[in-house]
């Protein structure tokens, strides 16, 4: 019988196994085998990918859309470029507007409509009526991650450590599947050292320096402190979003010990973007970009294994809102396009990383961490057929509107990146290839629980 697909010729990156020369077979969506090619069906299209690495999709848990107030723009733009840059899943941080039993559901709806990729839902939760109804966004709406922010982002109330404390209680009634996502930065830290520094009669150094500095590496370790205390007597998986800093690291480490249940994830930004870059502003982000000496830490932290996963914290902005003033410029900048060629590019090339390390850390990982293994983040037979082919040589210059994404410039806007996908495959259908969409919007989906 023949397979719909194979994939002959490539070297398959699949994590925890190591690079394996082998071929697959994919049929009805799944991977149906995986073996040497002179043991594989035939198929109505053979792939040729050799001097090519087989990597299973990557799972992004960290992504945002629907901030500018044009969901449906930003969905298909954003889930696009995601297939673009080898995304085929994407954990989507979804803010209240006041009930999510009423608003989840019709922003499913788009997404069915429109998405390219798949896209699972994290739910915020900043109220005691949300913390309440966290069975119910289990049962009713498929949903088991949930976030919660120490410091909150404009247009996002601050969660206090009661609600905390009571959210995290929820979550581990979930079991294993429930997981207490958390953006650790110490409100009153960062709001005393932003009202300090806005009273400063001169400064020297960039409108990034000065908000970077408005958000110290303290006010994020001692939050990660703090949650972790709380998760830990609630019983809740806990998951860092975004870490930034060498002390947030540092404490992290010191609770893994005897928290194994202490989750960290970084950013492709906090991997490579630092206080001194030219962009400005168009770099803002929170937790910011820090000295470079961060940076340095962070990548240690991938390399040696405590940092868990890489999530792009994709959040699309115009350049209209990016004005060169610290505290004006609106936070967030895209990132799915970018996220695979930076860890190839930097963390590979660069640093020596394997291949089937960042394939752990973009895709297994946060599959199995977020419930969707083993369905998502592996190349073995009966897993989702979500497929991305990466030529490691092939060289090229950022350029943003060549990344498909809803915004209108890229904090990586002429960077020369070595190692990039070249086709994508999404549920067994090839999504993208030879630079192009190859697929109508709609190909993607909602994914609950």
């Amino acid at each position: 019988m023949k397979a719909d697909l194979r994939i002959d010729g490539g070297t398959l990156v699949h994590p925890g196994k190591g690079l394996i020369r082998a071929g697959l077979a994919v049929s009805g969506g799944k991977i149906t085998a995986v073996a040497m090619e002179d043991a594989l069906p035939s198929a109505r299209r053979s792939i040729d990918a050799s001097g090519l690495y087989v990597l299973p999709g990557l799972v992004d848990p960290h992504g945002h859309m629907g901030m500018n107030d044009d969901f449906l723009g930003e969905c298909r733009a954003e889930t696009r470029a995601a297939v673009q840059g080898g995304v085929t899943t994407i954990g989507l941080f979804i803010k209240s507007a006041g009930n999510h039993l009423k608003d989840a559901p019709a922003i499913s709806d788009v997404i069915h409509r429109a998405a390219y990729s798949n896209v699972f839902f994290n739910l915020s939760v900043t109220t005691p009526k949300e913390v309440e109804e966290i069975p119910r966004y289990a049962r009713e709406l498929g949903v088991r991650s949930f976030k919660f922010y120490m410091w909150g982002v404009p247009g996002v109330p601050t969660a206090n450590d009661a609600l905390l404390f009571d959210g995290f209680r929820q979550i581990a009634k979930l079991g294993k599947r429930g997981l207490a996502c958390v953006h650790a930065e110490t409100k009153t830290i960062v709001d005393a050292e932003t009202e300090r520094i806005e009273n400063l009669k001169s400064w020297k150094g960039s409108n990034l320096k000065r908000y970077t500095a408005s958000h110290p590496a303290l006010a994020e370790a001692l939050a990660i402190e703090t949650a972790a205390h709380l998760a830990g007597y609630a019983g809740a998986r806990l998951y860092i979003v975004h870490l930034s800093s060498k002390e947030g690291l540092e404490t992290a480490t010191r609770l893994k010990e005897h928290m194994p249940d202490l989750i960290l994830e970084t950013t492709p930004h906090h991997l490579n973007l630092t206080e001194d870059d030219p962009n400005g502003t168009f770099a803002k982000i929170a937790p910011p970009v820090r000295h470079k000496s961060h940076p340095r830490a962070l990548w240690r932290g991938v390399a040696d294994g405590r940092i868990e996963t890489i999530g792009t914290d994709n959040l699309p902005r115009n350049r209209v809102q990016k004005v060169n003033h610290w505290r004006k410029a609106i936070t967030g900048f895209p990132g799915y396009g970018t996220s695979l060629a930076l860890m190839l590019d930097r963390g590979f090339h660069k640093r020596g990383i394997p291949l089937e390390r960042i394939a752990a850390m973009v895709s297994l990982n946060p599959a199995k961490i977020f419930g969707w293994f083993p369905k998502k983040g592996t190349l073995q037979k009966g897993a989702d057929a979500d497929i991305v082919l990466v030529d490691l040589n092939k060289s090229r210059v950022v350029r943003w509107k060549e990344l498909g994404h809803w915004s209108d410039f890229s904090a990586y806007e002429g960077w020369r990146l070595k190692g990039w996908p070249v086709m994508t495959i999404q549920g067994g259908q090839v999504a993208f290839e030879n630079g192009e969409i190859v697929v109508e919007e709609g190909s993607g989906g909602y994914l609950r629980h």
